[in-house]
């Protein structure tokens, strides 16, 4: 689930994902942009785990942002 802060005028964008055990997870992110990039990895990893592959993020925080960022700037060109 993707939402933005409630009752606030921020622009913030929190992903919540649990294992439906007893796990959750939460991070948050200024950019729609960068959330929907991180489900899009959390959804890599889990089309992933039926073919028997364990495989788990490399970056956190702010160095997922960055990489996203890197990403954004070597596939795309704005005019």
């Amino acid at each position: 689930m993707i939402e933005s802060e409630p009752d606030s005028n921020a622009t913030k964008f929190v992903l919540i994902w649990g294992d439906y055990v007893a796990n959750a997870w939460e991070e948050e992110f200024d950019l729609l942009s960068q959330a929907t990039a991180r489900m899009a990895q959390l959804l890599h990893v889990l089309e992933r785990e039926p073919e028997g592959e364990s495989v788990w993020f490399r970056t956190h925080g702010e160095a997922f942002n960055t990489a996203w960022a890197t990403f954004i700037a070597d596939t795309t060109e704005i005019y």
